[in-house]
């Protein structure tokens, strides 16, 4: 099943964000051409391929916290006008297609982690005004229109990676300023404590972290003299350690990792050739129950810096990002 081009989107963009609700596609905000925040949405119809423009947000923003709660897209912070981070919050029905304001959050922040649990979506540290990064975790109940502040997280981060196993919050890498942490944190949701797990053996910047409900795979990134890496590092939820996994075929950053059909996907990111970063077109699967990588065909034009989602029905699709032309519309899909 190789990676397949789709109608483009309307608009070019990059550090937007693309979700999947009730099947449609949405890509929202993003950074134009000329590096400036926008504030429009549109969005791709699974059944017949097309997209359509929605109302847009009342601001322009990049890069904010997105999530899906039931028949809503919930929109937070994100980088805005004047390359201000904002605390705005607007909530999209996919019914009536109507956008609405919400409460704020408690501080600007940019680089805010989110995920949903029981309709209520927790929101992990963040870069504020002061480009400082936030040890905040906060819970947003969107039934209620409420926000509640919990526990502190015991490192301060942005750009985290998090989700949710069984009622455990797992935090794990980001960056503070320019430079990756790789501290490894659990809250639990019941008792309301974090606790520390072992740090990532690594510590790069534009890395991905994909987990399954057994392990967490560590995959590539920029180390700390901006050397592209090939890592794969394999944490077991069960015992709590990390082993070093075999390397990818490729160096890259700033890339696509999901998992499907129980199958570690990468694609894109910049990689190297004769000392020049670009981004390449690459793809592999790392098959964890043999613990090798294989080939396969290339995206169809090389990327970087796109957003991704997966869709209720195991298809990955890639929208935006940069390729050696600049901000693209590209939309991709693997099925």
């Amino acid at each position: 099943m190789p990676f397949k081009s789709l109608n483009s989107m309307p608009t070019k963009r990059v550090y937007l964000k693309a979700v999947e609700c009730n099947g449609f596609i949405y890509g929202i905000g993003g950074s134009d051409a000329k590096g400036q925040p926008i504030n429009s949405m549109e969005s791709f119809n699974q059944s017949n391929s097309k997209w359509k423009g929605h109302g847009c947000m009342s601001v322009n923003r990049a890069a904010p916290g997105c999530m899906v709660v039931g028949e809503s897209i919930v929109v937070m912070g994100g980088i805005s006008d004047g390359q201000e981070v904002t605390d705005s919050v607007e909530v999209f029905d996919t019914k009536t297609k109507e956008w609405s304001g919400r409460d704020g959050m408690k501080e600007a922040l940019s680089g805010i982690a989110c995920v949903v649990h029981d309709d209520r979506i927790f929101v992990v540290g963040g870069s504020a005004k002061d480009t400082n990064p936030r040890d905040y975790l906060m819970q947003y109940d969107l039934q209620n229109k409420t926000w509640k502040s919990l526990k502190d997280m015991p490192t301060a981060r942005y750009a985290a990676t998090a989700f949710i196993l069984r009622d455990n919050l797992y935090v794990i890498g980001g960056r503070q300023g320019k430079l990756a942490t790789n501290a490894f944190e659990v809250f639990d949701m019941n008792v309301g404590t974090w606790r520390k797990l072992p740090n990532l053996p690594s510590k790069n910047v534009f890395n991905q972290i994909v987990h399954t409900d057994t392990h967490v795979y560590a995959l590539g990134g920029l180390d700390k003299d901006q050397k592209i890496k090939d890592t794969l590092e394999i944490f077991d939820l069960k015992t709590e350690k990390w082993t070093q996994g075999p390397s990818m075929k490729n160096k890259r950053a700033d890339f696509v990792a999901a998992m499907l059909n129980e199958k570690l996907w990468v694609a894109g990111g910049v990689s190297e050739v004769d000392k020049i970063k670009k981004p390449t077109d690459s793809v592999e699967i790392f098959d964890p129950t043999n613990n090798t990588w294989t080939d396969h065909p290339s995206v169809p034009s090389p990327f970087c810096s796109a957003s991704y989602c997966t869709s209720k029905d195991n298809k990955l699709y890639v929208a935006g990002g940069m390729t050696l032309d600049g901000v693209t519309n590209n939309f991709f899909v693997l099925s």
